[in-house]
């Protein structure tokens, strides 16, 4: 008996190092990758795991210059459908400077911001791109 619960504590010990060290391994990749720019659907999936300042890469599909806001989508998707109102995810943007045109590509380093329930960027730097630029996220 003594070795049947030996066994099933083996057993347990060994998948808790594997679940520890595939979870380790899962941390280190984003993190590796945190300073690259996303794409609007990469951080909208995992939003959660960017509490920090991190760059984001997208095209503008709407602007509200009154109330400082634009909507960006992910460039690729933009690429397979050739409008701006086809996005399964529109990521809302605060924004104080002048606003870019709808089409253009942006880089916008900035933060996740919760006001009155709902989640945005708030933006630090916004830059266009080029569409080449754009393409290389």
């Amino acid at each position: 008996m003594e070795k049947g619960v030996l066994a099933v504590m083996a057993n347990i010990s060994l998948m808790l190092a594997i679940s520890c060290g595939l979870n380790f391994g899962q941390g280190n990749a984003i993190a590796a990758d945190f300073n690259a720019p996303l794409g609007v659907e990469e951080l909208m999936r995992h939003v959660d795991q960017y509490k920090d300042t991190f760059t984001v890469v997208g095209m503008v599909s709407a602007v509200n210059p009154d109330q400082h806001m634009l909507n960006l989508i992910d460039t690729n998707e933009f690429k397979e459908c050739g409008v701006t109102t086809c996005a399964a995810l529109v990521l809302p943007v605060h924004y104080e400077g002048a606003m870019p045109s709808i089409k253009d590509i942006v880089r916008i380093k900035g933060y996740v911001k919760e006001e009155n329930g709902k989640l945005f960027v708030e933006t630090m730097v916004l830059e266009k791109m080029s569409p080449e630029q754009g393409s290389e996220r």
